[in-house]
């Protein structure tokens, strides 16, 4: 299995930074990497949740369906999504500091079923660490400019 953290202090409010990162259907807006958003349920954002979203990496464009599968008001969501047979879970939390400031974060665990998956996942995860802490930055402008 392999692992990745990055959190990154935000200036500004922690149910904001929140607010923006829950906001799948708006991330093409304010994430460069984000192509497209496609959304697969309706109603509010929670457990159950899916969309599908199209990234630029590393040269060309994925596309992987997301589900969240807990989801904590205000504070935490975990996303999960398959691609191939590997397994990805993303962690997304927000910590206040103070009424003004925050901690935002992401953990990511990749669970592949084969050797080879594993050495692959191993592969992409340096990449994937710079492409969390651009995301992160792009929420963090997001949210201190709102």
């Amino acid at each position: 299995m392999a692992e990745l953290f990055v959190e990154r202090q935000v200036a500004a409010a922690a149910d904001r930074t929140f607010s923006v990162l829950c906001d799948i259907e708006g991330a093409p807006a304010y994430q460069p990497a984000i192509v497209r958003v496609e959304m697969l349920t309706p109603g509010p954002f929670g457990v159950g949740t899916r969309w599908r979203e199209t990234r630029r990496a590393m040269g060309s464009q994925a596309t992987v369906e997301l589900v969240v599968t807990a989801f904590e008001p205000g504070q935490m969501y975990r996303g999960e999504a398959m691609m191939g047979r590997t397994r990805y879970i993303t962690d997304v939390r927000v910590k206040p500091l103070d009424a003004a400031t925050c901690v935002a974060s992401l953990a990511v665990r990749a669970e592949a079923p084969t050797l080879l998956g594993r050495l692959a996942a191993r592969l992409m995860m340096p990449a994937m660490k710079r492409a969390m802490r651009d995301d992160l930055a792009t929420v963090a402008k997001a949210a201190e400019r709102k």
